[in-house]
């Protein structure tokens, strides 16, 4: 057993799809999009018999004063339904720890931040005293997935009766749905975002974060902004990542006007449609209400990066946001109501609501952690 940079595109994006559940957030194309952004990457792989076994997407985000923290966004990614993962599981943590804090070492990180892939943590990881749970949980925790190897016709039966009127409303009402990756629908969609995050009190990523993103993965076919419109009017504009078999609903923006259209329930029944047409295997609308004490962000904006941000984007509904800022995954802290009405909106399509165990910190350095603590 030992531990590899992963230097091959399908090597990566393969293990990915065949163990991380289309997990986009660690393959190769994410962490290219960090390093467009500036970021320093590492994609650290355990090798077994030259089998790649367990992989990690690392990225570093820097803190004041010189120091940094490392982050594992959705990972890292282990095949435990695999006996040799069972069997080595604890080598494969002491090498994987071993070479990150290598890594933190050079880089001056104080930790090194993750978010396990699964509902529950394992025994090799919960015994480890230097991990603790992070103060607030960078990807949504709590997700909606719906499963298309269904027909048409059982994804619109397993919706509830109101949603389903809902759609067919909107569509005798006049409402139009298009997909786009054009600049003047990217500008569209900023304006929208812009009122949303007014609207409903959460700080959105800059716009050009959202301009990076769309340029980086627009001209790749991996992420399309669909629209609904009504006389020629934009009224809801969303951002879908396709990778691997599913289709994530990253990020939302609607206007003030209309909304007794329903567009919003049409343009998702599209991007279902569309997802389906593609082959994906599920649609993951990425982040809804677990917990009354748990909602905190509004699920609509994805975080990358890691840094973490109240109010802020990080996680995909809103996607980074600088620590000090607040939060990786949403932007300013939301109330509760705003959660449980996109997570009720949601929850009409139908699909399987799927938890994971969180984001944990692994510390590195106790006094510089308790400070960045301290001062966050």
């Amino acid at each position: 057993m030992k531990i590899i940079e992963i230097n091959n595109k399908e090597s990566l994006n393969n293990f990915i799809v065949q163990h991380g559940n289309s997990n986009f957030l660690q393959s190769w194309e994410w962490g290219e999009f960090q390093k467009s952004l500036g970021r320093k990457i590492w994609r650290l792989g355990a090798e077994h018999d030259r089998k790649l076994v367990a992989s990690a997407l690392i990225v570093k985000n820097d803190l004041p004063l010189g120091k940094s923290y490392l982050y594992c966004p959705r990972g890292p990614v282990f095949n435990l339904k695999s006996k040799i993962e069972n069997l080595k599981s604890e080598e494969i943590r002491n090498l994987f720890f071993g070479k990150i804090g290598e890594i933190a070492q050079e880089e001056k990180a104080i930790f090194w931040r993750f978010d396990w892939p699964d509902p529950g943590l394992p025994r090799f990881l919960r015994e480890n005293k230097k991990l603790i749970k992070a103060p607030q949980d960078v990807q949504p925790k709590n997700t909606l997935i719906l499963d298309l190897d269904q027909s048409e016709a059982e994804v619109l039966a397993q919706m509830k009766a109101k949603t389903r009127y809902n759609i067919r409303l909107a569509e005798r009402r006049g409402v139009k749905t298009r997909q786009s990756v054009s600049q003047k629908d990217i500008d569209a969609f900023l304006k929208l975002i812009a009122i949303t995050s007014q609207r409903d009190h959460f700080k959105a990523h800059s716009a050009a974060y959202y301009q990076k993103m769309a340029d980086f993965f627009g001209c790749q076919g991996l992420l399309k902004i669909f629209l609904a419109e009504y006389k020629d009017q934009v009224l809801v504009a969303n951002l879908v990542f396709f990778w691997g078999k599913a289709a994530t609903y990253l990020h939302g923006a609607s206007g003030n006007s209309h909304r007794n259209l329903m567009a919003p329930h049409l343009l998702q029944w599209t991007q279902i449609l569309e997802a389906k047409k593609q082959g994906c295997g599920e649609y993951d609308f990425w982040g809804i209400a677990g917990e009354a004490k748990s909602a905190k962000r509004p699920p609509a904006i994805a975080c990358a990066s890691g840094a973490s941000g109240r109010g802020k984007a990080p996680a995909c509904h809103r996607l980074l946001a600088k620590p000090t800022a607040g939060r990786q995954s949403g932007g300013a802290e939301c109330k509760v109501k705003g959660w449980e009405g996109i997570t009720r909106f949601k929850k009409g399509f139908g699909g399987k609501e799927v938890s994971y165990a969180g984001t944990y910190d692994f510390i590195l350095n106790p006094f510089w952690y308790k400070i960045y603590r301290l001062i966050r």
